[in-house]
């Protein structure tokens, strides 16, 4: 089995306990008030008045409206609970690569401090691996991926990916490397279906968990033009156990 070092994704544990925070307090605030206005509307107009169910009845329409829209909170609470389940799918999944290989998980480099989910160094070459926890049909068109005929996210997945690979090959050349680094997304949902095989879309190879394995491993071995103990002590200064 594969060497995996790194820890799970600090930003989305971070994020994710902010945001269910703030989605729990929303909602037992916007229900309290709720809850506040119908007793004052009762204590004004009474409970037989038909003036007071109108009163009532729109301020629970209002009530509804400002739950639903704190609701959303949730769906953000629910995109890094899935981010983070995504992350452990595939570092368990790149775990089962031959013990030849290693894996860093969590990475972050440049001056941004940005994040690289995996990096796969092995036999193959070196492979940056974006990870994407959505679900449905995932299409290319017009050099970006789109599920269930909406854009995935704001931002170009793919280029982030290429962005990724980009920067790990400028770190890696200081120390004398100038080969070429394989930009991946893998998609940890079951339930991700794309039809890509494995051809690169705008030079980033697309697959579900199950076969991202199998992509890494049909990949050409590479001759590094530095020595391996070199470029893996390298690698490894990326991450902190």
């Amino acid at each position: 089995m594969a060497q995996v070092l790194g820890k799970h994704s600090s930003f989305i544990a971070k994020n994710f306990k902010k945001h269910a925070l703030i989605y729990i307090l929303a909602v037992l605030f916007f229900i309290l008030g709720a809850f506040a206005s119908y007793v004052l509307a009762y204590q004004i107009y009474g409970g037989r008045n038909f003036i007071a169910n109108i009163v009532l009845f729109a301020l629970y329409l209002a009530a509804l409206f400002i739950i639903a829209r704190a609701l959303g909170f949730l769906f953000k609470t629910d995109s890094f609970m899935l981010g983070g389940r995504g992350e452990k799918i595939i570092a368990r999944e790149l775990s089962k690569l031959p013990g030849d290989y290693l894996v860093l998980r969590n990475v972050q480099i440049g001056r941004r401090r940005a994040d690289i989910d995996f990096i796969v160094f092995g036999p193959k070459g070196l492979i940056t691996v974006e990870v994407k926890s959505h679900g449905g049909q995932i299409t290319f068109n017009n050099f970006e991926l789109y599920r269930n005929g909406w854009k995935i996210s704001k931002r170009n997945v793919l280029l982030q990916a290429k962005n990724e690979a980009q920067m790990l090959t400028d770190y890696l050349r200081r120390y004398g490397f100038n080969g070429q680094i394989t930009p991946v997304i893998a998609f940890s949902n079951f339930y991700a279906r794309m039809n890509f095989g494995y051809k690169p879309q705008a030079g980033v190879y697309v697959v579900q968990k199950s076969w991202l394995n199998n992509l890494i491993l049909s990949l050409p071995e590479i001759s590094y033009n530095i020595k391996k103990p070199v470029l893996e002590q390298a690698l490894r200064r990326l991450v902190k156990n």
